[in-house]
């Protein structure tokens, strides 16, 4: 589990559109880099889509790890967005699990957005994070 909050020189808007975007071509790159072995992005619709991924965690013996989240955004006002990743299982039927090759992990996230009063004419952003994951199997 883990928290953090930060402010950011970028507008809301700016900061959650590029959470939002999974399937971008600069993300595509950076989830690979990282460890990214797979990723699926199903949209749901306006506010939701899905996200299933597995990853290489770079660590000899250990399976690949996938995580099968429903990822949900709201604007609460003007000033405030929140977004949430969270466990689904709605992906199964469509692409079963295979334990054989991975193991399943699981992951909650909530990311909030609250607009801060501009600096000189630069848009600020309050960011706070909080996550736990869990990396399931033996560690």
């Amino acid at each position: 589990t883990g928290y953090i909050d930060c402010v950011i020189d970028c507008d809301m808007e700016e900061l959650a559109a590029y959470e939002y975007l999974k399937m971008s071509r600069e993300s595509s790159k950076k989830f690979h880099e990282k460890g990214g072995v797979m990723k699926l992005v199903k949209k749901v619709n306006d506010h939701s889509f899905y996200y299933l991924h597995r990853r290489d965690l770079k660590v000899t013996g250990f399976k690949q790890r996938e995580w099968r989240n429903v990822v949900i955004w709201k604007k609460e006002d003007d000033d405030k967005l929140t977004m949430c990743y969270e466990d689904t299982n709605a992906l199964d039927e469509e692409h079963p699990r295979d334990p054989k090759n991975f193991i399943a992990a699981s992951a909650r996230t909530t990311l909030e957005y609250e607009r801060l009063p501009a600096i000189k004419g630069i848009p600020q952003t309050l960011v706070k994070v909080i996550s736990r994951v869990d990396v399931a199997g033996s560690v």
